[in-house]
């Protein structure tokens, strides 16, 4: 087996208890595997081999997915925590992009922020407001910017952007924002649209 010298490759391999209880011969099959690629585990093979309890043969997958994912993927690496990060010294999004850059540089492929993710303050939606509420104003602007391209139909995302320019005193290109946050409602969801007019209105008595 070759392992390739600039990546880290992963070996999964999993069994339902029930099937071993069935054939004793899994049991040596499993060591084998083992002690023939154990070796390579120390140069750059991310390695694991289970038994998954208390499954039967196919009940065992579900189990054994989520445990392969978590081999790939650890949770505890790709779990950013925005709050801590736009708390360390530097402007915010920067910080947010630096996280997830040097993680696109380890994997190999491009990951972005979360725009929004239910119940879930790491997104780029709760940083907006957060950073609004610190008075980091021109932070909050550049973050609903990004918002707004990751979800460019979202009428939440133009919203906020507009709040965040209003208190930076940009009245014109929040209203510009606003009357494309009305133009998504009207074809969206028009339930906002009332929202949205109010915050037309606000912004004309200033």
């Amino acid at each position: 087996m070759q392992t390739s010298s600039n990546k880290i490759n992963a070996f999964y391999f999993a069994m339902a208890d029930s099937d071993m209880r069935k054939d004793k011969r899994y049991e040596k099959i499993l060591s084998q595997i083992n002690t023939k690629l154990s070796p390579y585990a120390k140069e750059n093979l991310k390695l694991k081999i289970e038994i998954i309890n208390n499954e039967n043969h196919y009940g065992a997958f579900i189990k054994a997915a989520l445990s392969a994912i978590e081999l790939n993927y650890p949770h505890e690496e790709w779990s950013a925590n925005y709050r801590e990060l736009i708390s360390q010294p530097g402007d915010a999004l920067q910080n947010i992009d630096h996280f997830y850059q040097s993680l696109s540089q380890k994997y190999g492929f491009p990951i972005l922020p979360r725009a929004t993710r239910w119940r879930n303050v790491n997104k780029l939606s709760y940083i907006t407001s957060l950073l609004l509420k610190d008075g980091r104003i021109q932070e909050a602007i550049s973050v609903a910017r990004r918002w707004v391209e990751y979800r460019p139909n979202s009428i939440d995302a133009h919203q906020s952007l507009a709040q965040a320019l209003q208190q930076n005193d940009e009245i014109s290109e929040a209203s510009d924002v606003l009357k494309k946050a009305l133009e998504i409602s009207r074809n969206q969801d028009k339930s906002k649209t009332a929202a949205i007019n109010r915050q037309i209105a606000e912004l004309k008595l200033n």
